[in-house]
């Protein structure tokens, strides 16, 4: 299978994979407008801004006019409320819930937050090119006819989901309401570790700048396995699509050309190259995934550190005139360099399978240079296609 063929079916692989994966049902439940509660499967498609709902008797999709809410199974809960989308307009959307209560209630909406007092409502936006406080104001203010100042705190305050969720609760403990709270602490940081392996298919790409190396070919390729280590961090307080993930993989290329050159009416040179590396791989991406959920499809942007760890260069160059052989001498050496650096990009798909994730995981690198020296540049492109098992 040629490389343009392995490259269409691993496309079309992850294809058929970010399709599924869009449709990822979990246990849950919808609650419709007349405040009933059905169980059963639910997904939630932010490209279509619907809720997928399935059960033994049902599948629908609903968008948030059509429902009152959705939630998870010991998980988290949405309401669908009307917010302002302009002076004139309402926006109904579907919103996470944090803390309810008739009192005071508090949502999250994307990055921003809404704080619902009795049937008014206020939206405390996360402004990342201000560094202005107005939101505080908007909080004391709100929570001034229970708390105090120094029971606030609101200097010390972060517009975050832990630390407004412990205000809205302490204010409607404050009030004697009741109250329900669905903020779950997470751990700041997640760390998961997992092995790969897989083939990585090499290409050395040599560019002439002069008629000198004529015995080096244009093209070379190599196919072989590689296997490692893989350190995925997250911060789901922060983002739970968001991570980072490094790598450490060994692997090896193999390249080889032989090459005849004639030289004259009867002689002809012969050139032999053999170019074996063992490398050390550490590659750091920023890791996005395109939906949340058990089964998911994410891509990869990066870079890829390339250590040599080893190489062997073998030049064997010869003349035949008239069956006569001479060996040739004075070719400049083929000197490789120890450090390479190149870009990476990449596509995966993880199944989640309780505390264990499988997956596949296809990445494309242009490296910098490998030559240090010659009238040429040598550049390896490598496709790498890995198997993934990483502890959640």
């Amino acid at each position: 299978m040629n490389s343009s063929k392995y490259l269409f079916l691993i496309i079309a692989l992850f294809i058929n994979a970010a399709i599924y994966a869009q449709n990822n049902y979990k246990e849950g439940f919808i609650i419709t407008l007349e405040n009933d509660t059905i169980f059963g499967g639910v997904s939630y498609r932010s490209d279509l801004e619907k809720v997928i709902f399935t059960n033994n008797t049902l599948k629908a999709n609903y968008s948030s006019v059509e429902l009152a809410g959705y939630g998870f199974t010991n998980g988290e809960l949405f309401h669908s409320i009307a917010t302002k989308k302009n002076y004139f307009l309402l926006d109904e959307r579907f919103v996470q819930v944090l803390v309810y209560s008739s009192d005071l209630t508090l949502y999250k909406d994307s990055d921003d937050f809404i704080i619902k007092k009795k049937n008014e409502s206020f939206t405390l936006k996360k402004n990342h090119n201000s560094t202005t406080d107005k939101w505080r104001g908007v909080v004391s203010f709100l929570l001034s006819d229970c708390l105090s100042e120094k029971e606030v705190k609101i200097a010390t305050t972060k517009l975050d989901s832990r630390d407004l969720s412990k205000l809205v609760a302490k204010y409607n403990y404050c009030k004697g309401s009741n109250f329900t709270t669905h903020f779950r602490y997470k751990k700041w940081n997640n760390i998961s570790v997992g092995i790969v392996t897989g083939v990585a298919v090499s290409k050395l790409n040599i560019k002439r700048s002069s008629n000198g190396e004529r015995y080096l070919l244009s093209n070379y390729k190599s196919t072989n396995p590689q296997f490692g280590l893989m350190l995925e961090i997250n911060s789901p307080n922060t983002s739970k699509k968001l991570s980072y993930q490094f790598g450490s993989y060994f692997s090896t290329a193999a390249f080889s050309s032989f090459k005849s050159i004639p030289s004259g009416p009867v002689r002809v040179e012969n050139h032999s190259i053999k170019i074996s590396l063992t490398t050390l791989s550490v590659p750091i991406s920023f890791k996005y995934k395109l939906n949340n959920g058990k089964n998911s499809v994410y891509t990869l942007i990066g870079f890829d550190n390339n250590i040599v760890i080893n190489s062997n260069l073998t030049q064997k160059s010869e003349a035949s005139t008239r069956g006569v052989i001479e060996i040739l001498g004075g070719l400049e050496p083929f000197n490789i360099s120890r450090y390479q650096i190149g870009a990476q990009f990449g596509l995966g798909y993880l199944v989640s399978i309780g505390k264990t994730s499988i997956g596949i995981q296809a990445t494309y690198t242009q490296m910098s240079n490998l030559n240090a020296s010659g009238q040429f540049n040598a550049r390896i492109n490598k496709f790498e296609t890995s198997f993934i098992l990483k502890k959640n």
